[in-house]
């Protein structure tokens, strides 16, 4: 997995902090809701015992020629009745054969990713405040990570408003495959706050404001990307794609590493709004809009439909379209006058061209009646389809993924 889609991964966990939601008695049928569903691991754990234990696998592939498999499990003990810690553990077994490495003509490669993360929660009673803290660390053969979190939610105004903050430090080491980290390393360093504020509207709606604000400083591009810079008037541009490339009918001049800015300012607005209705339905749309330093732009239409039914399955439908402009720096093709001067910045990151998707998934979870000394089991399986339209992208043009998976969680 490349420098840059790690960075991506880690940011995108960064932008989507949630503070909890107010604590008024007519949402707790909706938190519940998204607990099945995973949406909300800061939840408390009702069980007499106070343990929960969740398991999840799944797959994702895609017609680009990457897979991945990620199991993950967690164990959340309550502790004094006001604090829950947890530790989960997760993986990502990859496989990869994309459009990145194909046109560097290097060959399919494997790895494993392993994570260990360590949280907690604490309810200080007398100050109606959660105060939430966790530190995670990932491993692989060329990058290692450390993210350190701290964050509150306090209930106000008899716990119809909810305010909600905090900040994470991420600290990635990267490295190169088969390289000792002695003798290549770089270092990217990420800071991130976010605020939220949850306004209860009635008994069944609710509406969310967040933000978010991240810094990264460091090395931010893929140590394994090498960029075609092509002499100008020796080519056609429309001509180049991965077939032109592969085949050598298009020649670049050179092919250096890509480089890309060592600083990056992103920020982000989320405004989610959440309404139940009698008949066990639950609509909950969501919009984000997003900018960054490095010219990138994008917005996110999401909406996730929620239905009881009967014999304790719950499904849930969901939609998310998402468009995003390019960065300043990016160019489909990079044309230069001569190899004596090069552009301070380029890429071929298809992740930083012009591009959207559509996701389109189902989930269905199943609640089991308590079983023996379980105090609650949960099932769940779901399935995503996502299509993306890479516009100016010349080496992919679009892409088709699909992922599968399942859960089980128990409590006791």
């Amino acid at each position: 997995m490349g420098v840059k889609l790690r960075a991506t991964l880690c940011t995108f966990l960064l932008l989507t902090l949630a503070a909890p939601l107010a604590r008024a008695e007519p949402l707790e049928e909706h938190r519940d809701l998204r607990r099945k569903d995973g949406d909300s691991a800061e939840s408390q754990v009702a069980a007499p015992a106070g343990t929960r234990v969740a398991s999840k696998l799944a797959l994702y592939t895609d017609d680009d020629g990457l897979t991945v498999i990620t199991p993950i499990i967690s164990v959340t003990q309550r502790i004094f009745d006001a604090t829950s810690l947890s530790v989960e553990y997760d993986a990502d077994v990859l496989s990869a054969a994309t459009v990145d490495v194909r046109t560097a003509a290097t060959d399919k490669f494997d790895e494993v990713r392993h994570g260990l993360a360590v949280s907690g929660i604490h309810r200080v009673r007398s100050w109606e405040t959660d105060l939430n803290g966790s530190v995670s660390l990932s491993r692989e053969a060329d990058y290692a990570s450390a993210t350190f979190s701290a964050g509150f939610a306090s209930d106000f105004l008899e716990k119809n408003v909810t305010l909600g903050g905090g900040y994470s430090y991420v600290v990635n080491l990267v490295g190169r495959a088969k390289t000792p980290f002695d003798s290549f390393l770089d270092i990217l360093n990420i800071h991130a706050v976010s605020l939220s504020y949850t306004q209860l509207v009635s008994k069944r709606s609710y509406f969310q404001l967040s933000s978010s604000l991240i810094a990264a400083f460091g090395y931010q591009a893929s140590v394994y990307r090498y960029v075609p810079l092509f002499l100008d008037g020796q080519f056609d541009p429309a001509s180049v794609n991965e077939s032109t490339l592969g085949t050598g009918e298009v020649r670049p001049l050179l092919r250096p590493a890509e480089r890309v800015p060592r600083d990056r300012y992103r920020g982000a607005l989320v405004l989610r709004y959440n309404h139940a209705f009698p008949f066990g339905f639950t609509l909950v749309p969501a919009y984000r809009v997003y900018a960054d330093s490095w010219g990138v732009t994008s917005h996110t239409a999401d909406v996730m439909l929620y239905q009881h039914l009967p014999l304790g399955l719950v499904l849930r439908l969901r939609n998310r379209f998402y468009y995003q402009s390019g960065a300043s720096f990016y160019q489909r093709v990079y044309v230069i006058d001569s190899s004596d001067v090069l552009p301070e910045n380029y890429t071929t990151d298809r992740e930083l061209g012009t591009f959207w998707y559509d996701l389109v998934g189902l989930k269905l979870s199943l609640e089991l009646p308590g079983l023996a000394w379980f105090e609650k089991v949960v099932i769940d399986v779901k399935g995503d389809l996502q299509y993306t339209s890479y516009t100016d992208f010349a080496y992919l043009p679009e892409r088709t993924a699909i992922v599968v998976g399942g859960g089980l969680l128990f409590e006791l």
